[in-house]
């Protein structure tokens, strides 16, 4: 396993899958990916409502693909209960499952999106799972909001 290490957020992630550090407008993402499969972490520093930035990415599939399923739950992120959303949608002939988590706090609103074709979910899903569970934020003494 390599390790990813930055002044907010650090994981750990599988050796041999490219590392990619990007900013869109201000907010810095990481994202590993291996063969079109990805696990992307973004930090919202205008942090936004947890509710907001899901619904948002949400929508974006929606508005992208004619037909969705969206699923709802709450699963573990930095070591606690926050919303989950999985989204499964058709694309060049397969079916493809996007994870969806946020969390807030006192410094930014923490983005996790995870993607994979259905087919690879089997292998993939305990890597992103992995993944996510190593997830850690750096010197927060900021308390979690949701």
């Amino acid at each position: 396993m390599a390790d990813y290490h930055d002044s907010e957020i650090e994981f750990r992630y599988p050796d041999g899958w490219e590392l990619i550090q990007d900013e869109v407008d201000g907010d810095p993402s990481v994202t590993v990916q291996r063969d079109g499969a990805f696990w992307t972490a973004t930090i919202l520093k205008s942090r936004p409502a947890v509710e907001d930035v899901l619904s948002q990415a949400t929508d974006a599939f929606r508005e992208e693909y004619d037909e969705l399923d969206v699923y709802e739950s709450q699963a573990p992120l930095c070591g606690e209960k926050h919303p989950f959303r999985e989204i499964e949608f058709f694309a060049v002939d397969l079916v493809n499952r996007v994870w969806l988590r946020a969390l807030r706090n006192g410094r930014f609103t923490l983005f996790i999106m995870a993607q994979a074709t259905d087919h690879e979910c089997e292998e993939l899903s305990p890597i992103f799972d992995a993944i996510t569970a190593s997830l850690a934020i750096v010197s927060d003494d900021d308390k979690l909001i949701n």
